[in-house]
């Protein structure tokens, strides 16, 4: 209908209107990127927008811009007025400024690689825009251009602004991102598989299965709805199907390092799959043997003590065994058992065998397996190679758990080195003396800065570990020195600011956590009480406190990084202003 025509043209009008605002704020922003600011750009900016509003009001309100919209063979138009050359006029100065403003932020990069993706942005940059051009001239042609070249223009505005989209796109993705350019690129293809090339492929279903259905004589509902079930369905399957082939186009210098770092997650093993693997292990065993009661001990989830991880029977009779022997004799005892004719090793205990667990060296113990010993109970050949087997399946998935553990102890050590690695990469892509002097002076941008906040707190009160730290160098630091307020009266201002940032709201609740590590770093440093009675006080061990007590440190940290980034922020904004 005329109506609905009318309020997609008015649409239409509003996007045509402010494209030169948008295309010159992006160009800006660009080159904003490469270190180069400018108060009249900004400015620049602010009056496109409002030129772009204000055109699209004429156009909207009056008809001085463009007349009421008319239907033809062909569809439905605005009449381009007077006033529309003026708009054109506007549009491609705009635009010619921002092309401008785009080869010079290429112009800018140093390296090959910020060049190369400027290129790329600068190639889709010009098609983008003449994909606009058939919006802006095609009114002055309506009565000049035969009704098929007047749809072809659209059509071909559209599909070549798509396209050009996805090139634009991809140059940004990379830009103030800490991710590595792999997972950019991986993460983008996805999305446009999943996200936009799926919706294509429905669209296409939904507009060609009602012809075929009308050809055909089928019941167009009930085909378009199989259809569509078909294509989500089948297009995941499908492109989980050609994932190694996107991955190879995308890693193509690093196919074996990804290919394990894939192979990771289905590799590893969670405490949650160690438990279910030595409760199915143990059930198994017992089975075999047709005994009721049975349990396994192994080191606990931190690997710093030993405990029962798997039982099966009487709970009782559990608890009254370890309760009338030591946990630690009886692992000894377990890994000093003499290996007999066939394996596996087994000694008797009071009722029990024991089965050792050891690691593939046969040197450190890995706990042990107990099972019932009953006057039914006969070891068959057959039932020993069964215990052996599952006992070296247990063997290697506890050996496993422990390698896991150190590796994600270091992958916790090397992380913030990794961020702080990736932070580097980000500033230093689009480097300027302002930038790099921040990188070298901020101690936000230092590995250690954890440790520097955990040694201010510690010196809270005095000390040289707060009087001759570098946190002062904190922009968020220096602007609290006011009045007679010292940079170390500031720092510990700030710092107190951060730990109370970390109070929860309501109530206080000795069982929540979060009021935990509130609590721990007020009694600890703001009050200055020895370990031993801010734990006590809490109500927990100095060993639990210690752990806690690193947590807590981390969150400060996390704290005061964000202030001190939003203060820089808040003057890059002022230099730009």
């Amino acid at each position: 209908s005329l109506n609905t025509a009318l309020l997609w043209l008015r649409v239409q009008w509003m996007g045509v209107a402010f494209v030169p605002a948008a295309y010159l704020h992006f160009s800006d922003t660009l080159l904003r990127s490469t270190g180069s600011l400018s108060r009249r750009r900004r400015w620049a900016v602010v009056v496109a927008y409002l030129a772009s509003a204000l055109f699209f009001l004429v156009g909207l309100f009056t008809d001085t811009l463009i007349e009421r919209a008319v239907t033809v063979a062909w569809g439905t138009h605005f009449i381009a007025r007077p006033l529309y050359a003026v708009f054109t006029a506007y549009f491609l100065a705009v635009i010619a400024g921002s092309t401008w403003n785009l080869w010079r932020a290429r112009r800018r990069c140093l390296t090959r690689t910020a060049r190369r993706r400027m290129t790329y942005l600068f190639g889709a940059f010009i098609p983008a825009v003449i994909g606009a051009v058939p919006y802006l001239l095609v009114t002055f042609f309506l009565d000049r251009l035969p009704s098929t070249v007047l749809v072809l223009f659209p059509i071909a505005g559209n599909a070549g602004i798509a396209i050009m989209a996805v090139v634009m796109a991809y140059s940004v993705a990379y830009h103030g991102v800490l991710a590595p350019d792999r997972v950019v690129k991986q993460s983008l293809i996805q999305y446009l598989l999943r996200g936009p090339f799926l919706a294509i492929c429905l669209v296409g279903m939904i507009l060609i299965v009602p012809r075929l259905g009308r050809l055909f004589g089928l019941q167009v509902d009930k085909v378009l709805i199989v259809g569509m079930v078909f294509i989500i369905v089948v297009l995941q399957v499908l492109l989980d199907r050609l994932k190694p082939y996107l991955d190879r186009l995308v890693y193509q210098h690093d196919q074996e390092e990804i290919g394990w770092l894939e192979e990771i997650d289905q590799r590893l093993i969670t405490t949650s799959d160690l438990e279910q693997l030595l409760e199915n292990t143990l059930a198994a065993i017992c089975e075999a043997l047709r005994v009721h009661t049975g349990f396994i001990v192994a080191p606990n989830g931190e690997g710093a003590e030993f405990l029962v991880r798997a039982s099966c029977g009487s709970q009782e009779a559990i608890a009254a065994f370890l309760a009338s022997h030591e946990l630690p004799a009886l692992i000894a005892t377990a890994a000093a058992a003499a290996p007999g004719p066939e394996p596996p090793a087994m000694v008797h205990q009071n009722g029990y065998w024991l089965v050792p667990l050891r690691s593939e060296a046969r040197q450190a113990p890995l706990g042990f397996l107990c099972i019932e010993s009953t006057p039914d109970s006969r070891f068959t050949p057959e039932h020993r190679r069964l215990i052996y087997v599952l006992v070296t399946n247990l063997e290697l998935a506890l050996e496993d758990m422990q390698l896991q553990r150190r590796v994600f102890t270091a992958l916790q050590h090397i992380g913030p080195e990794i961020e702080l690695v990736q932070q580097w990469s980000r500033q230093l892509k689009y480097a300027s003396p302002e930038s790099l002097q921040q990188l070298e002076t901020n101690p936000i941008f230092t590995p250690d800065f954890q440790r520097l906040v955990k040694e201010a707190l510690a010196h809270y009160w005095g000390g040289p570990k707060l009087t001759r730290s570098p946190l002062l160098n904190l922009e968020v630091v220096k602007a609290a020195v006011q009045g007679n307020r010292t940079p170390v009266q500031a720092l510990r201002a700030v710092m107190s600011q951060a730990v109370e940032a970390l109070r929860p709201e309501g109530e206080r609740d000795r069982t929540s956590t979060a009021w935990l590590l509130y609590d721990l770093l007020t009694l600890k440093f703001l009050r200055g009480k020895r370990v031993r009675e801010a734990a006590l006080e809490l109500a927990v061990s100095e060993s639990d406190f210690y752990r806690k007590e690193r947590a807590a440190i981390e969150e400060v940290a996390k704290i005061l990084e964000a202030m001190e980034r939003e203060k820089l922020a808040l003057q890059e904004v002022k230099r730009e202003a």
